[in-house]
């Protein structure tokens, strides 16, 4: 029998030995005969199913151990029963076996009945409720939505819906920019006053009931960010509302909260600040919670509210503008780094433009994630005096790996290789016409990035060997050889120990460049090309 259907039966057996004693204890009289049918599931692996005979309903909770623990819904439902918000009452309870029979609170949630013309006062209602469980003490022993626990639920987003859903590995540059962006809505949510949390206080987990509403799916509530369930009620999964009308039902909240003490933003400014922030911590968690549940659980559904979720932090970050760099790093992750507009202009098309002014007329591109996209805006290259042909890694093959895959489109005399993540004035005409060795490296003075550098130049020749002589950096622009690659049987692998083989022969020869030259690796060093563009630099 699978395991559900076992649980299933357990229940089932469970409920007739619980059913004489809670209709005893409330006065009942005799158990009638009912019906046990589903009620609802969720994300979670908890299911739900209502008893029902005659008028009288019941609710039974079944919560697998050991993917879920009762012990925290109970609890939680004394503490919101006792600041008077309505939630079901626990009537009997296994918690070893995860089993619980609650009263019901109806059949309707908000998210069945609310629409424009309810919607003012459906959240009112919601509004009063968490004001009142907002003004209950700290003092009930919950976990605090601490920093642990902030970066853990942020850290959801590139673990499932970047790696595992768009099978995208962030890059160094990404790690760091995706750790700046961490920080700053972590500090914002630990810099706010502290409230008890629902933490997902939206119109399907209210029901229309007397008194209204019935609060479910309260089990995983913390002490946090006092804008946190605010947020929430207002920018679901399931529904959006124009802008100017969730700005009147946040200050509404404020000036309530605001009236009954409860710990705010000094300014409503500062509260739309922290809301807006808050709410770009908790999307991003939900956008990676629903890869998840996709990928890991087999529930594809909820990849379909993912778009939703992604509009409301686009909605916030095109009016934060200290969020820029999250707006880039999200742009990042749709379209290939060659492809970010740099002035207006693809970052690799200044380097098209700069191979076809110096001569050059075939290019191969090597591409792996979201390579279409280029293959399909720069086509043949027709258009840039050039011709282009792609070379497809399938896999990520590192810098080496995708050159030798590429090497039967390059032929056998040395070639040209420019890093399409750079942006430079270099004159690509002043490259030698004659390769001596194995490799020809362009040096750059060591970015703050990099300020310990890759290679010494000592004259014409590139080493490793540290002395006297300063390090330089790789630009990620050479001339190779094929034969570099001698012995190599292709996958994955790094160009750099190929070099320093090549150097330990005295097989690599440099030069020094002191123009102009930027990994655009990150927000700040895409506009630092942008004001050198405006500049008249290249």
């Amino acid at each position: 029998m699978p395991e559900q259907d076992l649980r299933l039966e357990q229940l089932t057996q469970w409920l007739e030995l619980c059913l004489p004693e809670v209709f005893a204890a409330r006065g009942w009289g005799a158990v009638p005969a009912g019906d046990l049918t589903p009620a609802s599931s969720d994300a979670s692996f908890r299911r739900y199913f209502r008893w029902q005979a005659g008028s009288r309903s019941l609710i039974l909770m079944d919560a697998p151990p050991p993917q879920e623990d009762c012990r925290p819904f109970v609890k939680l439902a004394g503490i919101l029963a006792r600041a008077g918000v309505h939630v079901p009452q626990v009537l009997a309870a296994d918690l070893p076996r995860g089993f619980l029979l609650l009263d019901d609170l109806g059949r309707k949630t908000y998210l069945d009945v609310i629409d424009a013309q309810t919607a003012d006062s459906l959240f009112a209602d919601a509004i009063e409720a968490l004001l009142a469980f907002q003004q209950e003490p700290l003092n009930d022993g919950l976990p605090f939505y601490d920093d642990a626990l902030l970066r853990r639920e942020l850290q959801l987003f590139p673990e499932w819906y970047v790696r595992k859903h768009l099978g995208v590995e962030l890059d160094q540059a990404q790690q760091a920019t995706w750790g700046r962006i961490c920080d700053q809505l972590v500090g914002s949510a630990l810099a706010q006053p502290q409230v008890l949390v629902h933490r997902d206080f939206m119109p399907r987990n209210l029901m229309l009931s007397q008194p209204n509403p019935g609060v479910l799916d309260f089990q995983d509530a913390v002490y946090g960010p006092v804008t946190y369930d605010i947020t929430c009620l207002f920018k679901d999964a399931f529904l959006s509302w124009p802008q100017a009308r969730v700005d009147a039902w946040l200050l509404d909240y404020w000036q309530k909260a605001t009236g009954l003490g409860i710990p705010l933003q000094a300014t409503f400014e500062e509260f739309l600040r922290a809301s807006d922030l808050m709410g770009v911590q908790r999307h991003l968690k939900v956008i990676g919670i629903f890869a998840r549940i996709c990928h890991r659980d087999g529930k594809p559904k909820y990849l379909s509210d993912v778009p939703r979720f992604f509009a409301y932090i686009n909605e916030v970050v095109a009016r934060r503008a200290e969020l820029d760099e999250l707006k880039q790093f999200l742009a990042s992750l749709t379209t290939p780094k060659p492809l970010v507009p740099v002035a207006g202009v693809p970052l690799i098309v200044y380097h098209l433009r700069a191979l076809a002014a110096a001569g050059f007329t075939e290019v191969v591109i090597n591409h792996a994630w979201l390579g279409q996209q280029i293959e399909d805006y720069l086509g043949d290259g027709s258009r840039y005096g050039l011709r282009i042909r792609y070379s497809p890694e399938g896999e990520p093959l590192e810098t080496g790996g995708g050159i030798f895959r590429a090497l039967p489109l390059l032929g056998d005399e040395p070639f040209l290789v420019v890093n399409g993540d750079i942006w430079t004035d270099y004159a690509f005409a002043s490259l030698p016409r004659v390769l001596s060795g194995l490799a020809h490296l362009v040096l750059v003075d060591n970015p703050e990035h990099n300020v310990a550098g890759d290679f010494v130049l000592n004259g014409h020749a590139v080493e490793t060997l540290q002395g006297t002589l300063p390090r330089l950096t790789y630009s990620g622009i050479a001339i190779l050889h094929p034969q570099l690659f001698s012995g190599q049987t292709g996958g994955a692998f790094k160009l750099a120990p190929l070099l320093r083989e090549a150097m330990a022969k005295e097989q690599v020869s440099g030069e020094h460049f002191s123009g102009h030259w930027i990994d655009v690796g990150t927000h700040e060093r895409l506009a630092a090309v942008e004001r050198l563009l405006a500049d008249g630099a290249g």
